[in-house]
């Protein structure tokens, strides 16, 4: 098996740690020689998620951020009260909380439980608390902790699936480009740099974060937070990883590469549910992947069970969710069809 396609069979069937796909990808990359993909590859920090990203965090869990606005602007209750801001008042203060972005190495997200977890912040959220002449910084930085690990395990969840995301549809485009990889080593040699170079900034640095109301990825990294919807059952998303994990070894490649797929748009899509919904759709999966994985697939079931994924999308018709979740059953069903 060459190395592309033992990586690309680890990304799809998520058996090894997503770091330790990353050190496979950094030999990849250099044997593609593509810069951009080396790049990526090598970026220590790729994911980076804002504090804005704690949901309802400017009203619900504020007791830390009131006591360090307290601290911030003594004499004015009101700002550490309402958190209605104002640019001129706030100056550098407002980059503590919002423009400094939370760091975290992807060896430090795996196995994650799904409880709120503490980070350390970014060395430069700690230099701009210095030079802002706040006294007992130290108090103001340990509150910062505390606002911190509010961060819920849904967001670091979906900054994991962001990134495994982006490296496995690369990944099918290259495959789609040079078959050959899949089949010999010998095959780099016919790869065309620029052909990859562009590959990457489509499928990795253009795309939009999979996340509902989401930013898109930047110079490298892939930024949740801000104006991103973050809610969701991480049960029902352990649910479809679970199903997924279940499809047998011996189910064909392109039906195993499209399971995986409607595995990760789902449980980022199911966000668009009411929460028995997003139960059901996770069933719905399930009972969608035994039968895609059977030797003789029933072709009625397997109708039976994408139409009623789709059904449970149906009242979010239109929306972005609807849209990959209806695409991705289609194009599975299809491949039973021809």
């Amino acid at each position: 098996m060459t190395l592309f396609a033992e990586l690309i069979r680890d990304v799809r069937d998520q058996t090894t740690p997503l770091s330790v796909s990353l050190r496979k990808a950094k030999d990849l990359a250099h044997r593609l020689k593509s810069q951009a993909f080396i790049d990526w590859v090598n970026t220590e920090r790729m994911g980076y998620i804002d504090i804005t990203a704690v949901p309802d965090y400017r009203w619900v869990r504020l007791e830390p951020m009131v006591d360090v606005l307290n601290e911030l602007f003594p004499g004015h209750p009101e700002m550490g009260d309402t958190f209605r801001l104002e640019e001129d008042k706030l100056g550098c203060h407002r980059s503590i909380f919002e423009r400094f972005p939370l760091v975290a190495r992807v060896e430090e997200l795996e196995g994650f439980a799904g409880s709120p977890m503490s980070f350390e912040p970014n060395p430069a959220v700690m230099e701009a608390v210095r030079e802002s002449s706040i006294r007992q910084w130290g108090r103001v930085a340990h509150r910062i902790h505390r606002v911190w690990g509010m961060v819920p395990g849904l967001v670091v969840l979906r900054v994991m699936a962001a990134v495994h995301d982006r490296l496995f549809n690369f990944l099918l485009k290259v495959r789609d480009e040079y078959p050959d990889l899949a089949e010999s080593e010998k095959a780099f040699e016919q790869v065309r740099a620029m052909k990859i170079e562009g590959l990457v900034r489509t499928m990795i640095f253009n795309q939009n974060c999979t996340i509902e109301g989401g930013q898109g990825v930047g110079d490298k990294i892939i930024n949740v937070g801000a104006g991103a919807t973050v809610h969701g059952n991480v049960t029902v998303a352990d649910a479809i990883t679970n199903s997924f994990n279940a499809v047998p070894p011996s189910t064909p490649d392109p039906v195993k590469d499209l399971l995986s797929q409607l595995a990760n748009i789902l449980k980022q899509a199911i966000v668009a549910l009411a929460e028995g919904e997003q139960k059901d759709a996770a069933e719905e999966f399930e009972s969608l992947a035994k039968e895609a994985s059977r030797s003789e697939p029933r072709l009625d079931r397997l109708r039976t069970y994408g139409v009623g994924l789709k059904n449970l999308f149906a009242k979010a018709a239109g929306s972005q969710a609807a849209t990959w979740v209806t695409g991705k059953v289609d194009e599975l069903l299809s491949m039973f069809n021809s």
